[in-house]
């Protein structure tokens, strides 16, 4: 069976997600090793599923930025039924041409100022939008 599409269907590994994450790291037990494995695939694409999701809600905007979720640092390590969350916020360091340590900026930093530079739509491109979907024939929820 395939991993579903539909975010909801993570809820299990969003909520030890975000507990871990809150507390810095942790460790989920499972009741056996192929359900650790499982988890495992399933966190590391719901973690995939938040940057589609948040790409999405940027298409309509020219300029390109980065996705980022507060998972991008998440690592997964399994040692049979255990599978042990870190998070390593500084995999690296940059350095300038004299050795110097480099500030990085935070990365959801870019994420927010794209959505601060959207304006919505007025009123007659959305009633334009509207007229080509019937046209179009499209049903629209």
């Amino acid at each position: 069976m395939g991993m579903s599409n539909h975010i909801g269907a993570y809820a299990r590994e969003a909520g030890v997600m975000q507990t871990a994450l809150e507390n810095g790291g942790a460790t989920y037990h499972c009741a056996t090793e192929g359900k650790a494995r499982r988890f495992c695939q399933k966190a590391y694409y719901y973690r995939k599923l938040l940057h589609r999701h948040q790409a999405a809600r940027m298409s309509n905007i020219l300029e390109t930025r980065p996705t980022v979720t507060p998972y991008d640092a998440m690592t997964l390590r399994r040692e049979g039924k255990v599978v042990i969350i870190s998070f390593d916020t500084a995999p690296g360091l940059l350095l300038d041409g004299e050795g110097n340590p480099l500030t990085l900026p935070d990365p959801t930093s870019f994420v927010q100022e794209t959505f601060d530079d959207v304006e919505p739509l007025d009123d007659d491109t959305l009633e334009a939008l509207d007229d080509a979907r019937r046209n179009l024939g499209l049903e629209v929820e």
